[in-house]
């Protein structure tokens, strides 16, 4: 025994093993009993203080759509005044008495306005003019003679013969444009009755003395009280909101009968059927709200003050659309440049190769369907916001540079007398820009959607016309 140990000793020899090996034990059993909740924790705060990256998306570029050139002679000041004319006549029916039916023409700016039509138009205008001065008999009495003149036998000749007397007794102001060299007035056919020695003023130029004679009735009482009526507004919109209100109610009740007989239908056939049927019903629905919208658009256009264009995009392009008729069931359709969206600006680069004129090269370009100017707004909307991101990036660091150079040491004193804006008049146009004027992201942002707005609505009113069987054939 003295050699061997006490069973008391061994008991206490194998305690102390166990007790040393316990706390490696313990601590395998508690990293095996974590939840997975716990790892995934800990695995973010890992990935947080490495600060990874975050995965970009690759960015989706819209395409832009084809642009469809116009065949047209006309540059954009020639264009402008016909779309003028056409905008004041538009505006203007019901004061100057003219038909309806004698402004379609008006709508085609590759073809001269007929001798008819001018007469039609330069006589209403003159009549106006009359009323206003009837207190200067003579001159009352002389534009009396050349109305009935142009009522009845005057030509194109005889017309520009009048305009030019009258132009210094009335202040008549011709727009500022040149004819294109190589631009020769028309002779009249020597087979005519009329004197075939007598020159007919050139198609530039009868537009141009309309729309002289255009801007001299704007003083009439007649047009002015036309301007400053509100009347007519205000019951266009009571009588559309009527109207949606009742196109509203319709389709809840045709809904409810639609959904009942889906309840009754039995099999799958039948359901998607019912579906399909409800999906339709519920499409025509809102293309007449939709039409009712472009309605009140079309209708409201004939009050507005004045006909501007649609805005620009980035690279310079100028989006017009002229004013449009209300889409009713026995109406006609829009006919040459009122048939869609007009551009001005370079065209498509993509088409240059099936295109006799350079890309870059401005011109005319028109858009007739609705898809295609739907995805026109897409594509300036996405340019217009990377534009917008390099303004704001450019002009951070501009900010900063300036903030570490440029400020002054001292405040300059400033009075009216030392300020540009002191040289500028008051009634300056809204969108007069200086030279060297950047505009801000605000304002670029401002623009862009407000262009990418009225895209829409034109996409709109094309669409209606697609509906009524009006549109460009597909």
């Amino acid at each position: 025994m003295a050699a061997g140990t006490t069973p008391t000793a061994k008991a206490k020899a194998n305690g102390s093993k166990k007790s040393a090996g316990s706390p490696a034990k313990s601590k395998s059993k508690a990293s095996a009993g974590k939840s997975p909740k716990t790892k995934a924790k800990a695995k973010a705060i890992s990935s947080a203080d490495g600060k990874p990256k975050p995965v970009r998306r690759p960015e989706i570029i819209p395409d832009l759509p084809p642009f469809e050139k116009v065949d047209t002679r006309l540059d954009l000041t020639e264009a402008e005044q016909r779309m003028a004319l056409r905008e004041y006549l538009f505006r203007f029916r019901a004061a100057l008495s003219i038909p309806e039916r004698s402004l379609p023409p008006v709508d085609d700016f590759d073809r001269p306005l007929t001798e008819a039509s001018v007469r039609v138009f330069a006589g209403s205008m003159l009549e106006l003019i009359r009323e206003e001065i009837e207190h200067n008999g003579q001159l009352a009495d002389k534009i009396l003679h050349h109305r009935e003149e142009l009522r009845y036998y005057a030509d194109l000749a005889r017309f520009a013969a009048i305009y030019m007397g009258l132009e210094d007794s009335l202040g008549l102001r011709k727009p500022i444009g040149q004819e294109r060299d190589g631009s020769l007035p028309v002779e009249l056919d020597l087979s005519s009755r009329r004197s075939a020695a007598s020159r007919l003023p050139s198609p530039i130029r009868v537009v141009q003395m309309l729309l002289a004679l255009s801007e001299r009735t704007l003083r009439t009482p007649a047009i002015r009280a036309d301007l400053e009526s509100q009347t007519e507004e205000n019951v266009l919109r009571r009588q559309h909101l009527s109207a949606v209100k009742k196109e509203t109610a319709a389709w809840e009740t045709r809904k409810k009968k639609l959904d009942e007989a889906s309840a009754k239908t039995k099999g799958a056939a039948d359901s998607k059927a019912a579906r399909a049927n409800l999906a339709s019903e519920l499409r025509e629905h809102q293309l007449r709200v939709v039409q009712l919208n472009v309605n009140l658009r079309a209708d409201l256009s004939r009050r507005a003050l004045r006909h501007e264009s649609l805005g620009s995009d980035r690279d310079g392009r100028t989006y017009f659309v002229l004013s449009m008729r209300p889409v009713t069931h026995d109406g006609r359709p829009p006919i040459a440049w009122a048939s869609g969206l007009l551009v001005w600006g370079k065209g498509d680069p993509g088409s240059q190769a099936s295109d006799a004129v350079p890309s870059d090269m401005e011109r005319w370009s028109h858009f007739g369907k609705s898809q295609s100017v739907k995805q026109l707004a897409k594509w300036v909307e996405w340019s217009w916001k990377k534009t917008i991101a390099s303004v704001k990036t450019k002009n951070t660091k501009a900010g900063r540079a300036k903030l570490e150079v440029v400020i002054p040491s001292h405040k300059r004193a400033r009075s009216s007398s030392s300020s540009a804006l002191s040289v500028l008049s008051d009634n300056l146009l809204d969108d007069f820009e200086p030279q060297g004027y950047e505009p801000s992201p605000d304002m670029l942002d401002a623009r862009a959607k407000d262009l990418v707005r009225r895209l829409h609505e034109v996409a709109e009113w094309l669409e209606v016309l697609e509906w009524k069987g009006m549109g460009e054939i597909v």
